[in-house]
């Protein structure tokens, strides 16, 4: 701070100036140091902790179901392929995707053109995998309960590893063939996330396609499972009455019955 002399007197006076300059830049500091430390709100800890938390749980509990699919025979059966693939896709969420959703929250992923694409591609490619082993398996679920003849006879070890794998492909082409059409970026792109990187159509298209078309057959094949398995309760349990003649044995097969056949 400078002082300015009254002409005649050896009084001193402050500059008012760069006493007024000095006090905007304290009072700016303050308000950028505020601002900071009020950047981050409650819901985002909220959302940061529980997407934390998924993560973890979806790669210490797929781990462990991994781990006990390869460490016990019994339970490498065909019906058992779909899950394992599921697990597998839900282990790269946990491990992959969740993170680098995190990342851009926290504006973390890289601004280069080609690591961003190379994230946000890692990350459909997951979501992609994860819905479509969900609807394989439901597929097979389907089968194995409506066309129980046909599962027998045209399921086998082989054509579920290539069914499987074919899945992953496609959706490994969903995110590189369409890249040149559906992703777009500029030399001043700052933000690297999927509304400003993903053309809009693009992105539609991936979730009418990929997201909603299966969701609904998977509804769809769920309704009809149901339907049959209370039909088969049904005719179990009309079975019962006539071949059993005690109510108490009568109620314990009705039951087992219908918990064997909702499995």
């Amino acid at each position: 701070m400078s002082f300015n002399r009254l002409p005649g007197e050896d009084v001193f006076l402050p500059d008012t100036d760069s006493w007024t300059v000095k006090e905007n830049f304290e009072l700016d500091a303050n308000q950028n140091v505020t601002s900071t430390e009020s950047s981050v709100t409650p819901f985002q800890v909220v959302y940061y902790v529980v997407d934390i938390s998924l993560a973890i749980l979806a790669i210490v509990g797929n781990l462990f179901l991994i781990i006990a699919y390869f460490t016990n025979k019994r339970l490498r059966i065909i019906s058992h392929y779909h899950l394992i693939s599921l697990a597998i896709s839900d282990l790269l969420m946990g491990a992959v995707t969740i993170p680098i959703w995190l990342a851009a929250a926290f504006k973390g992923l890289p601004h280069d053109c080609y690591w961003c694409l190379m994230s946000l591609s890692t990350v459909l490619f997951v979501d992609l995998a994860s819905v479509y082993s969900l609807l394989a398996m439901t597929i097979d679920r389907y089968l194995f309960i409506a066309k129980p003849m046909f599962y027998n006879s045209n399921v086998t070890s082989k054509r579920t590893i290539w069914w499987i794998i074919s899945l992953w492909v496609a959706a490994g082409i969903f995110v590189i063939v369409p890249m040149p059409l559906g992703w777009k970026w500029s030399e001043s792109q700052y933000d690297c996330n999927f509304l400003a990187v993903v053309d809009t159509q693009y992105l539609l298209f991936i979730f009418i396609s990929s997201i909603v078309v299966p969701i609904i057959g998977m509804g769809t094949m769920y309704t009809h499972i149901f339907f049959i398995i209370r039909q088969k309760v049904r005719l179990l349990f009309m079975q019962c009455i006539i071949t059993t003649p005690s109510m108490k044995t009568l109620l314990g097969q009705f039951f087992r019955a219908r918990f064997d056949v909702g499995l």
